[in-house]
C-alpha cells in the first residue's frame, strides 16, 4: 500500500503540471487570442489587466512546485524494534501523510484552474452572445459565479480570496450536479458510430 501511494502522488503530480501550465497558458495572448480587458469593456483598474501579464500569478507555480517536492520517494528503513529483529519499515504513514498534502495542494491549484477557466467563459460570451459550451460545463459556471462572480460588488470587501472560495466550492460540490454519471460523456466510445 506504501509504494501505490507514492505512485498516486507521482500520477497527481504529472495531472497537476497540465494543469499549472494550463493556467499559464490562459495568460497569453498568443494561445487566447483575445485580450480580456478589452473584450469585457473593464475600466482600468478592474483587476482584469492581471490577465494579459500572467493570469494565475506565481500561487499556481509555487503549488506545483509542492506538488513537485512530494513526489520524491521516502527511503525505508529497517529498524530492530522488538527484540533485536530487523523490521522494515516501508513509511506509510508518512508516504499516507503526504499523500494526503499533495491531494490538498491539488484542489488549490484546481482552484485557480477553475478561476482561470470561468474567466474565460465571462471573455468568449462577451465575445458571442450565443456562444454555447454545453450542459455541464454551463451549470458548472452559472453555479460557480453565484459563489465567485466575476468581479465583487462595489464597495464590498472580500473576507476570503477568490481562490479560497473557489476551493472551497470545488470540495463541496459534487460534479454529478452539472454532469450525472449515468450520461456518457460527448465523444465517449459509445456515443462513436
Amino acid at each position: 500500500m506504501a509504494n501505490k501511494l507514492e505512485a498516486f502522488i507521482t500520477a497527481l503530480a504529472n495531472m497537476d503540471i497540465a494543469v499549472s501550465l494550463r493556467i499559464d497558458r490562459f495568460s497569453n495572448p498568443f494561445f487566447t487570442a483575445a485580450v480580456p480587458a478589452q473584450v469585457l469593456h473593464a475600466p482600468p483598474g478592474s483587476g482584469f489587466e492581471l490577465f494579459r501579464a500572467g493570469g494565475g500569478g506565481f500561487t499556481p507555480v509555487d503549488l506545483e512546485q509542492e506538488i513537485q517536492s512530494l513526489t520524491n520517494p521516502i527511503a525505508p528503513s529497517g529498524q530492530a524494534i522488538v527484540g533485536t529483529v530487523e523490521d522494515l519499515q516501508a513509511q506509510t504513514r508518512i508516504k499516507a501523510y503526504r499523500a494526503r498534502q499533495a491531494v490538498g495542494t491539488t484542489f488549490d491549484l484546481l482552484a485557480h484552474d477553475l478561476l482561470t477557466a470561468a474567466f474565460w467563459l465571462d471573455v468568449r460570451k462577451a465575445q458571442d452572445a450565443s456562444r454555447e459550451f454545453g450542459l455541464g460545463p454551463t451549470a458548472a459556471w452559472l453555479a460557480f459565479r453565484k459563489i465567485v462572480p466575476l468581479l465583487p460588488p462595489p464597495g464590498e470587501i472580500p473576507t476570503r480570496s477568490r481562490a479560497m472560495t473557489s476551493a472551497e466550492f470545488l470540495r463541496t460540490t459534487p460534479a454529478t450536479l452539472f454532469y450525472p454519471g449515468n450520461v456518457p460523456m460527448p465523444g465517449a466510445p459509445e456515443n462513436q458510430n
